[in-house]
């Protein structure tokens, strides 16, 4: 897997986000891969199943411009597990795992659904793959500019709450956090694999 099209559903009046990253080899001192992002896309009042084409799309465009074989994660959270499987029913040739968020400490669940709490996806991912560079988000990238302010925004209070500061979204961060989750975890269980 060489991109990853990561897809935070929501309600009908709150933002939708699509995040897609695609690996940038290895980083200096991890054994986890680098990963650029290649767009960011808010949507807002979008039907359900219109979110799980455009989800589709994104990945049949990723993979036809040549970024590599797609895997689609998708928050199975809530609502989110009707939007997974309105993805999976989508009439096109790649996998689509769910993360649905835990209050607990550790992850969970099987591939292709898994279940996360949300701070171990910032704590134990997202942040150091900030911190140590793995992370690049290109000044020339579609939705930067969103990122940045989410990002900027989001806080974590030793795992009380991981989220948006109040009257801020998060819905990118949330799509971007799952995606480096779901490709680390999924490097590892490769290199640890005969």
């Amino acid at each position: 897997m060489s991109v990853i099209v990561s897809l935070d559903p929501a309600q009908a009046v709150d933002n939708a986000a699509l995040v897609t990253i695609r690996s940038a080899g290895r980083g200096e001192h991890s054994q986890r891969p680098c990963w650029r992002v290649v767009s960011v896309v808010a949507l807002r009042g979008l039907a359900y199943a219109d979110l799980a084409r455009y989800a589709a799309a994104a990945a049949l465009g990723a993979h036809r411009a040549g970024l590599g074989t797609p895997l689609v994660v998708v928050d199975a959270t809530g609502i989110g597990r009707a939007v997974l499987e309105l993805v999976r029913a989508q009439p096109v040739p790649y996998e689509v795992v769910g993360v649905a968020f835990t209050g607990g400490r550790r992850a969970g669940g099987a591939w292709p659904d898994l279940t996360v709490p949300k701070h171990v996806m910032v704590d134990g991912y997202l942040t150091p793959a900030i911190e140590h560079g793995r992370l690049v988000i290109p000044a020339q990238c579609a939705g930067r500019d969103l990122l940045a302010a989410e990002l900027a925004a989001f806080h974590n209070l030793g795992g009380r709450r991981t989220g948006a500061t109040t009257g801020s979204h998060d819905d990118t961060v949330t799509a971007l956090a799952q995606a480096v989750y779901v490709g680390d975890t999924s490097h590892e269980q490769q290199a640890r694999t005969p």
